[in-house]
């Protein structure tokens, strides 16, 4: 059983709403190891859920207990009293099963919080090479190498990719640049164009880039500042539509599971999906859905293009989306105790490079939402 669906399940058993197949699923993975059989009994220990309730609100936590403690008396069946514990502890009990999960080395099985500090980005990435060799880049990585007539050099946080074939033509095969979780990273093309890629990103550039045009493939978010050649036309790939220039600067935002979105900054592109098409000049951005329809409006840019110069900006933003985009960049775990709260709205201008707690503790300034970190894993709560 995968971790994730293991901790779903879990949680749900301690709600109390575990289904007949699930119960047997946990039945099965307790089987499989004296580890699993162990761990188990803490997540459904009378300790783990006393501790569930941090010290920091003794009054609540002795009211809860008071109350389990009775119904325990009353010698009902285990499962009835672990329905209500988990009820009234439901803030979180959530976050306390996926703490334990992520922590199973030897000692981890304490119920003591360790504290594990989320850390903001920074500049990472992953370059594969054609053969397949894998190089982790970074802002101390020295990396000056030949590979296929191409050459590869990077400084700081720009891989720099620059053509040295003489003009002969490469056999096929490509380069391929990811963005892990918590990076971004700049890669500059042979024509000179730059592309700043946000985190869960990957780029494909082909050894034969700018030979007879000029095509890359794009998974994720990236910036584009194109330089212009009016005889080589500049395309973006995405899955769900293309991205054609001469020369420009835009936004591509193309995650998986989500609308694309191209956001032009000034000249002019060609948005492309299926049998439709759309230009759009400066302030105008492409929408493409999942199902293939384009639309275009006017936007202000901004909101859409703050990744790149340091800063996330949400306008009137679902708070589900807001931490869905604060999960990449910070790279930790989310659990949503009250899923009510993916619905609440906010609208903030933040520095990417703030810790993660100041930009919490101003969203639950905002809103009715608490936010308690266990381990690597923000819980979220409504107040």
């Amino acid at each position: 059983m995968k971790t994730d669906e293991l901790k779903a399940i879990l949680v749900r058993y301690l709600w109390g709403c575990a289904t007949e197949e699930e119960m047997l699923l946990l039945k099965r993975w307790q089987a499989e190891s004296e580890e699993n059989r162990k761990l188990w009994q803490k997540l459904t220990s009378t300790l783990f859920l006393q501790r569930a309730v941090g010290d920091h609100n003794q009054e609540q936590k002795k009211k809860v207990w008071k109350h389990i403690v009775a119904v325990r008396q009353k010698r009902v069946g285990r499962l009835h009293w672990l329905k209500v514990a988990a009820a009234v502890l439901l803030p979180l009990l959530g976050g306390m099963a996926v703490w334990l999960l992520q922590n199973r080395t030897e000692g981890a099985g304490t119920t003591e919080m360790v504290a594990q500090q989320i850390q903001a980005g920074s500049s990472k990435a992953i370059i594969e090479l054609p053969d397949g060799k894998q190089l982790l880049l970074g802002n101390d990585t020295v990396l000056n190498i030949k590979n296929r007539g191409v050459l590869l050099v990077n400084r700081r946080d720009t891989l720099n990719i620059v053509n040295s074939r003489s003009g002969q033509t490469s056999t096929g095969g490509f380069h391929i640049i990811r963005i892990p979780w918590g990076g971004e990273y700049i890669a500059r093309l042979e024509d000179g164009s730059v592309v700043h890629l946000n985190a869960g990103s990957e780029l494909k550039v082909p050894l034969d880039f700018g030979v007879n045009n000029r095509d890359v493939w794009l998974k994720g978010e990236a910036f584009f500042d194109v330089a212009r050649d009016r005889s080589k036309v500049f395309t973006v790939h995405t899955e769900k539509a293309c991205v054609s220039v001469l020369g420009t600067e835009f936004d591509v935002r193309a995650y998986q599971d989500e609308e694309m979105l191209t956001t032009l900054v000034k000249g002019s592109v060609e948005v492309v999906s299926g049998r439709v098409a759309g230009r759009l000049h400066p302030g105008e951005q492409a929408r493409v859905t999942a199902e293939g329809n384009l639309s275009t409006a006017q936007v202000d840019v901004y909101p859409f293009i703050a990744w790149k110069t340091g800063r996330m900006v949400f306008e009137n933003a679902r708070l589900e989306q807001i931490m869905t985009e604060l999960q990449r960049w910070y790279d930790f775990e989310i659990f949503y105790a009250n899923p009510g709260v993916k619905d609440m709205r906010f609208t903030i201008d933040i520095l990417k490079y703030d810790d993660i707690s100041k930009i919490l503790n101003l969203m639950a300034k905002m809103q009715k939402v608490t936010f308690t970190q266990q381990g690597r894993t923000v819980v979220l709560n409504r107040r």
